[in-house]
């Protein structure tokens, strides 16, 4: 419960908010460096998408969020994953030649309020040792 009294104080606090943010950047470059250490294609911050990962004809759009999330918060976080995984689909497949079906949304949180369909939900170590795990398998 403390950590959404600070959630709720964040949209008045700009240092908390700035806190979160910066905490936000760190993660998604750390979930971008082990990714290109697993030989993945990686842009992070393109086109207002946190990370996109793409190895062999598989693509990740991963939307990255470094605090648990409460119902709406992570209503609001797959509304916007949703938004960018379908403006990022038409790109990848034509770009990088990446099968529709193999591109897959992913949401990284620190906790989740409810698992959603057909979003892959995962809290950052987690999603790291997948990456590694991946890293293993030739695509």
């Amino acid at each position: 419960m403390v950590h959404m009294v600070k959630l709720r104080n964040m949209k008045r606090d700009p240092a908390l908010m700035a806190e979160n943010v910066l905490k936000g950047v760190e993660l998604e470059d750390r979930i971008a460096s082990v990714a290109r250490e697993n030989g993945f294609i990686v842009k992070v911050r393109w086109w207002n998408v946190d990370v996109v990962l793409i190895r062999g004809d598989t693509g990740f759009v991963v939307e990255c969020k470094n605090y648990e999330l409460s119902k709406g918060e992570q209503r609001k976080a797959i509304r916007q994953l949703r938004k960018n995984f379908e403006r990022m689909l038409p790109m990848l497949c034509e770009k990088f030649n990446v099968k529709q079906k193999n591109v897959v949304p992913v949401l990284v949180a620190n906790g989740f309020s409810y698992n959603s369909k057909y979003v892959l939900q995962f809290k950052p170590e987690e999603f790291i040792n997948f990456l590694k795990s991946l890293g293993e398998k030739v695509f």
